[in-house]
């Protein structure tokens, strides 16, 4: 999550790369707080500032993979100085993602918009572009529907499990090397081959019960709004 990134995949100087937790964003949050999110203008406004669209996609991996140790922390985003462009996020850091500090029902999707930091990890500084966003009807049925399409193709259980596999693959000739090195008692190192096996396989496990729990979510949050 350094300048290296905007400049290796959208070709923008590393001199001309801002990049912010919330506590730099505040042009952003300062806009939502100070406007009628549920209008069309103030969401036009709000796109000049922010990448919507991407925001969006952001917001979606993030509470599909139940990051625990988020919004507040491991949220980032860059802007390209010298167009002024609009802020984009930036996701890294998922490592107690899928099921690893948190259950497999974790409520990412009403964390992300609480405002009352109910994890300690979700502070209003960090949920308010959201909440308010959300009072939007377009946004809302926007994100609730390419959610909802995600689930049905981008999540499908055969094409994660496929992704697991894949990426077991692209590091099993150097997983005995990090046993040696790394592996310990903790109960967050992986300590020998089984355990990375059932690890692996917690992974697809959460994988395969995820939708069902994430639309319980939605259906939960969004009843009556007709987003759902």
């Amino acid at each position: 999550t350094n300048n290296d990134y905007p400049e290796t995949y959208y070709g923008v100087d590393d001199d001309d790369v801002a990049i912010e937790n919330w506590d730099g964003l505040d042009d952003v949050k300062s806009y939502v707080e100070s406007h009628d999110m549920s209008s069309t203008a103030a969401l036009d406004g709000l796109a000049a500032l922010m990448d919507i669209d991407e925001f969006i996609n952001y917001y979606i991996i993030e509470i599909y993979s139940g990051n625990y140790d988020w919004p507040e922390n491991n949220s980032k985003a860059w802007r390209d100085l010298s167009e002024m462009s609009p802020w984009r996020w930036m996701l890294f850091d998922l490592d107690i993602a899928f099921g690893k500090a948190a259950s497999v029902d974790h409520n990412t999707l009403f964390i992300a918009q609480d405002p009352n930091n109910t994890t300690g990890r979700n502070p209003p500084k960090s949920t308010v572009v959201f909440r308010k966003l959300l009072e939007n009807e377009a946004f809302r049925h926007e994100f609730s529907q390419r959610f909802m399409s995600h689930l049905n193709s981008t999540f499908l259980l055969n094409r994660v499990e496929s992704a697991i596999d894949q990426f077991a693959d692209n590091i099993a000739d150097e997983i005995d090397r990090h046993y040696q090195m790394w592996g310990r008692s903790d109960g967050w190192s992986t300590k020998n081959h089984s355990e990375w096996l059932f690890k692996l396989q917690l992974l697809k496990n959460f994988a395969a019960q995820r939708p069902a729990i994430q639309r319980d979510h939605f259906l939960s949050l969004f009843s009556g709004k007709g987003d759902t």
